[in-house]
């Protein structure tokens, strides 16, 4: 069958429809299968032949690519979405970041399904950089937000930190709830950002001084 035959099913949907709709597909078999899931499996459920899936992404590796690249945008998306327009002062996205990756009150995490997938085409050796180099573009929003890198890499730290403690029996909700309460006031609380940066400096220092000490030239 030629691709326009392929493609006679998805007749009267726009290409941008269809894409969408095997997108979609895909990500619903990745959480259930992994990334073994086949080009086959995704054309039926996504209702769509093989060629017309192959229409719209050349090859596998291309659909897993644009699937990652909408689960980064969406995850960026909502994360916008969550900065207080009202919010002027240096933090604003650290703010929105940490409220939304930490679970509140319900339990919810923003953009969890997101990162769940994100996660599983990390596993991908082919994918890996590709994922890591857009997390790192969600990231550099952090350290592009007024904060200082101190700060923001406790934030970080914290943050994940709590994640994989949430997932195992670690830290409890009252304790990612005071978590998240501590981490929002830091981001507004400069005379703790000083304190931060001069235990940094410290540490630095002395770090210098024991190379020093043990024979090597300090760097």
């Amino acid at each position: 069958m030629s691709q326009a035959g392929a493609m006679s099913r998805a007749r009267g949907r726009s290409g941008s429809d269809t894409k969408s709709r095997i997108l979609g597909a895909a990500a619903t078999l990745v959480e259930q299968k992994g990334l073994v899931t086949s080009l086959e499996e995704i054309a039926a459920a996504s209702g769509i032949s093989k060629a017309g899936v192959l229409y719209h992404f050349k090859s596998k590796h291309s659909l897993w690519t644009a699937l990652g690249q909408e689960l980064l945008d969406s995850l960026g998306a909502q994360l916008e979405a969550a900065i207080d327009p009202a919010d002027r002062s240096p933090g604003g996205f650290a703010r929105a970041y940490i409220a939304s990756a930490l679970p509140n009150d319900d339990g919810v995490v923003l953009g969890s399904r997101e990162l769940s997938l994100l996660d599983s085409m990390m596993q991908e050796p082919t994918l890996r950089d590709f994922v890591a180099e857009g997390q790192w573009d969600l990231t550099r929003r952090l350290y592009d937000d007024g904060l200082p890198l101190s700060v923001v890499t406790l934030i970080v730290a914290a943050v994940d930190g709590a994640a994989l403690a949430h997932e195992t029996p670690g830290l409890g909700e009252d304790q990612i709830a005071a978590l998240r309460t501590q981490l929002l006031e830091l981001t507004r609380r400069p005379h703790l950002w000083e304190a931060l940066e001069g235990r940094r400096s410290r540490l630095s220092g002395r770090q210098g001084s024991t190379r020093v000490n043990g024979g090597e030239e300090e760097s």
